[in-house]
């Protein structure tokens, strides 16, 4: 069966007065006379829109997070300039 053999298999598909596309692509995936190739690629179009990304927001107050990236920097400064480097020396393992 040809890729437009298909298709006008897909567009006898049984679905409702003016469906949405999400319907219309449910009905094609889930109809089997339809090739696998053309079902799967109309299930891989239907899968944002069935099963969301999950994502995380955070909701801050105005220039809350640029007043704390400020304050971090200027702490991370102070630890830097009141560090003095030791040498520690070592002593060889005996053989």
């Amino acid at each position: 069966m040809s890729n437009i053999d298909a298709v006008i298999e897909a567009q006898q598909l049984r679905v409702g007065t003016d469906p949405t596309p999400l319907e219309f692509l449910r009905a094609v995936y889930c109809n089997e006379a339809v090739p696998l190739s053309v079902r799967l690629r109309a299930a891989i179009e239907a899968t944002p829109y069935v099963h969301p990304k999950l994502s995380a927001t955070a909701i801050l107050e105005a220039g809350d997070l640029a007043e704390r990236l400020e304050r971090a920097i200027e702490r991370s400064h102070s630890v830097v300039s009141n560090q003095t480097t030791k040498v520690i020396p070592t002593v060889p393992a005996p053989d």
